[in-house]
């Protein structure tokens, strides 16, 4: 892979809503990140949602760690 493959975007409000009802399969790699704790969660849940068949078997996906101050 060259540096000429990787893209990083950065959504915001609409965006992240849109991009959560149609995830993008070209961005398999998913970084939410927010100062509000209830949203990020309640949108990683709907991402896991629309990603894997059921989001309660662990071996469909990969939860991140939270860097708590």
């Amino acid at each position: 892979m060259t540096n000429d493959s990787l893209i990083v975007v950065a959504l915001r409000g609409k965006e992240i809503d849109a991009f959560l009802a149609r995830p993008d399969p070209g961005r398999p790699i998913i970084l939410l990140y927010g100062p509000d704790a209830g949203l990020v969660r309640e949108r990683a849940e709907a991402l896991l949602a629309s990603a894997v068949d059921d989001p309660n078997d662990p071996f469909s996906h990969r939860r991140g760690w939270s860097m708590k101050r």
